[in-house]
Parts: C-alpha cells; structure tokens; sequence
C-alpha cells in the first residue's frame, strides 16, 4: 500500500509519502526536482521511484 501527497511550484515538483514493502515494513519517502522543463513528466519519474520503493524488499 503506498500513501503519497504530490506537492508543485513552477519548475519544483514533489512526492512524498508512506509505504508497506512485500516485507510488511512501512516505509517513509520524499523525493524532490528542481528545475525540471517538463512538470508533467517529471511527476511521472516520482511516480516510478515511488513504485519502485513499494517493490522493493
């Protein structure tokens, strides 16, 4: 289960949140770009490493 709150100024986007590993451990994170040329997609790359911290054991 992943919990996050995505938070967006120009140029800034971030990701921060909570989450349960397959181990059952929770698991709190944050991730943050700065000046990204492309808002939309980098909210798709936190998007990923959020994923990827759910997945990872």
């Amino acid at each position: 289960m992943l919990r996050a709150k995505t938070g967006t100024l120009t140029g800034v986007n971030s990701l921060a949140g909570t989450v349960v590993d397959p181990s059952g451990r929770l698991l709190a994170f944050a991730f943050l770009t700065a000046g990204a040329p492309d808002g939309p997609a980098a909210e798709k790359g936190l998007d990923k490493l959020a994923a990827a911290v759910a997945t990872t054991s």
